[in-house]
């Protein structure tokens, strides 16, 4: 009997054992997964923090070149001020524009330059003339030098000559002085002055901002508001750049798209696939802006794949 008694207890331990052993396994499998589930949201966690710093960088290399752009409208401001012209450079080292001269050896033309707008004509000028007839054309006040023909007034047909004593008021230098720059000359349009244009650095600015504007506006807002900084800049740039405007116009359309893509994934959050579609459509919308603002900033042209043209 006693030995049936510990052949009993024996089993009654090991059934015991075996009870323990079954229910740790769930316990580890638990703690495998909870470690796995850590292990994943740490690494998306520094995705994050490089995606935030990539961000902060390209913000402040934004910052910069607005700073940049503000000083240059700044410095450029003052040397107009001071009497420095941007296409000549200071007072002091302009030249002297030269005049129109009475000499008919020596006819002048517009070059269109507004530090030198006349210059010497060479196919007016004879290759060979006789010294008789330079003596002659000098020394003959009665023969009239031939003025240029004026901007309104076709290149085969002369003016009627008046006289060379009778009106000295509109002799020779008239044609020139009419088209001047106070009359009618480079100031002065049919319309007024058009929008000047972008230099290559303004351009780099804006079309970074096209692109990289929407992800910022798109996180205060909840990704609702995106597209209203292309839409901004596209109808601000597009008459003063081409570049910055198709950069604007592409960016606009893509986050239009993006927009009608999220509102379909929330859609489908009732099915059970907007749980995947939610986060998918935002990480392209995050990658795709940042390879285009990447583009932007080397000044090149970008398409922006899966993207709906509604502007063409």
């Amino acid at each position: 009997m006693a030995g049936t008694g510990a052949t009993a207890v024996r089993v009654r331990r090991q059934r015991g054992l075996g009870q323990v052993a079954v229910l740790a396994v769930p316990r580890r499998a638990w703690l495998a997964v909870l470690w796995r589930l850590l292990a994943v949201l740490g690494r998306l966690g520094l995705a994050v923090l490089r995606l935030l710093r990539l961000l902060r960088g390209l913000a402040l290399a934004v910052l910069r070149r607005l700073r940049l752009v503000r000083v240059t409208r700044r410095r450029r401001a003052v040397r107009v001020a001071h009497g420095h012209s941007l296409a000549c450079g200071p007072p002091e080292r302009q030249r002297a524009a030269p005049g129109p001269t009475e000499d008919a050896r020596r006819p002048l033309v517009r070059t269109g330059d507004p530090c030198r707008p006349y210059r010497v004509s060479l196919a007016a000028r004879p290759a060979t003339r006789d010294l008789a007839d330079q003596e002659h054309t000098v020394s003959d006040p009665t023969t009239p030098p031939s003025p240029e023909p004026q901007p309104g007034q076709p290149s085969g047909q002369q003016p009627p000559y008046q006289g060379y004593g009778q009106q000295p008021q509109q002799g020779y230098g008239q044609p020139y002085q009419q088209p001047g720059y106070g009359q009618g000359g480079y100031g002065q349009g049919g319309h007024g002055p058009g929008p000047s244009a972008l230099s290559p650095s303004e351009e780099r600015t804006w079309a970074l901002l096209a692109h990289l504007g929407p992800l910022i506006v798109a996180l205060a807002t909840g990704g609702i508001l995106g597209f209203l900084v292309p839409l901004v800049i596209w109808l601000m740039y597009r008459d003063r750049s081409p570049f910055v405007g198709e950069h604007a116009k592409e960016s606009l359309n893509f986050q239009i798209t993006i927009l009608i893509a999220a509102a379909v994934a929330w859609v489908s959050v009732f099915l059970l696939i907007g749980f995947v579609l939610v986060p998918a459509v935002a990480i392209f919308a995050v990658v795709v802006g940042i390879i285009a603002s990447v583009t932007a900033n080397k000044h090149q042209p970008y398409r922006y794949p899966l993207n709906i043209r509604f502007i063409k």
